[in-house]
């Protein structure tokens, strides 16, 4: 099944390993309201982590930290954090909040203006991302993340910005409807 994303803005991110088991039921410390409802900020599920846990490592160096955080903002700021091309979070619903684990195994894809195509696959806590060291990415690009269950969700514009979490965030920015997610395809 192929869907396509109807929103100006695909971007992705990930800015050490430290995830745990939230049983609190209550408020998350990032601002997220963890407590259950009927639906999250941005009308959809119930603002909850799905998958239960959340990254409890700070900043400690890990391919699992920050998941949901604006990835390239944050490695920018940092002489030691690797340089990103592209990175991002892809998660379960759309209203999920920062540093909660996001969807493992899910394909990033991302083609360039020169055609040149790039992907990675999400992993234990939904991070992807594509080193700047490893791909020259020239914009703007196109992106797609196909799904576990064969669901490819397709960003309906051209994009310039790699820091997809920027964007993709648990209200939705710039346009995005909320996180890079597979909500449209339960």
């Amino acid at each position: 099944m192929r869907l396509t994303l109807m929103f100006p803005m695909f971007l992705l991110a990930a800015c050490g390993t430290g995830s745990t088991t939230d049983t609190s039921g209550g408020s998350d410390t990032s601002g997220g309201d963890t407590s259950g409802g009927d639906t999250g900020p941005n009308g959809y599920g119930d603002g909850a982590c799905v998958s239960g846990e959340k990254w409890t490592g700070g900043n400690r160096e890990s391919e699992d930290m920050n998941p949901g955080q604006a990835c390239i903002e944050c490695h920018s700021s940092s002489d030691e954090a690797p340089s990103f091309a592209i990175a991002g979070t892809v998660y379960t619903n759309y209203d999920e909040p920062k540093n909660c684990n996001g969807l493992d195994g899910a394909t990033v894809r991302v083609t360039d203006a020169s055609g040149n195509t790039y992907e990675d696959k999400t992993n234990s806590v939904g991070n992807f991302y594509i080193s700047s060291r490893d791909a020259r990415i020239k914009t703007p690009y196109t992106a797609e993340v196909e799904f576990a269950d064969g669901t490819v969700a397709t960003m309906a514009g051209e994009q310039t910005s790699g820091d997809c979490n920027s964007c993709h965030t648990q209200d939705g920015a710039e346009g995005a409807p909320g996180r890079i997610s597979n909500f449209a395809g339960q």
